[in-house]
Order: structure tokens, then C-alpha cells, then sequence
């Protein structure tokens, strides 16, 4: 829970509702490509690849900025405060 608490604290509210979006559109995803499977329509198919495909670059590009300032936040903010936590 301290990681999840210390990844939250990376984002402003404005970030944090756009992270909301993405994880939400991705599990729209998730959801249909499970109910595509188990319904199988090679045209409702063909459309969910070429849907994704055409916005991969986007997800990709949001999910890399949301990565990478989680990566920097532990590099440069949280590095000292959990090392003095950690007791182990």
C-alpha cells in the first residue's frame, strides 16, 4: 500500500482524473476483447483490431508519460522518505 500511496502522490488531481480515463478505456477494451471471444464474429473482430490499432499511439504515448513520472518521482521525491521507513 505505501507504493500505491506514493505513486498517487506523483500526480495532481488533473493527472490523476486523466489516469482514471485511460485505465477506464483500457478495461472497456479488456471487456470487449473477453466478450469477442467468447462470441466469435470475424468482422465484430476485424473491427476491434483496427479500432485498437488506430489508437495504440495514443494509450502508448499516455501510458509512457504516466510510467515515466512515476519513474521520476521515485528517482528524485520518495528515494529518501523510504529509505528511512524501511527498517528491514
Amino acid at each position: 500500500q505505501m507504493c500505491i500511496r506514493d505513486r498517487y502522490k506523483a500526480f495532481d488531481d488533473d493527472e490523476r482524473k486523466k489516469i482514471f480515463e485511460l485505465y477506464k478505456r483500457l478495461k472497456v477494451l479488456e471487456k470487449l476483447a473477453l466478450e469477442l471471444s467468447l462470441n466469435h464474429d470475424d468482422e465484430k473482430d476485424a473491427k476491434f483490431i483496427k479500432d485498437v490499432f488506430s489508437s495504440w499511439d495514443e494509450i502508448r504515448n499516455e501510458m509512457t508519460t504516466i510510467i515515466k513520472k512515476i519513474k521520476d518521482f521515485w528517482e528524485k521525491e520518495s528515494t529518501t522518505e523510504y529509505k528511512a521507513r524501511y527498517f528491514g
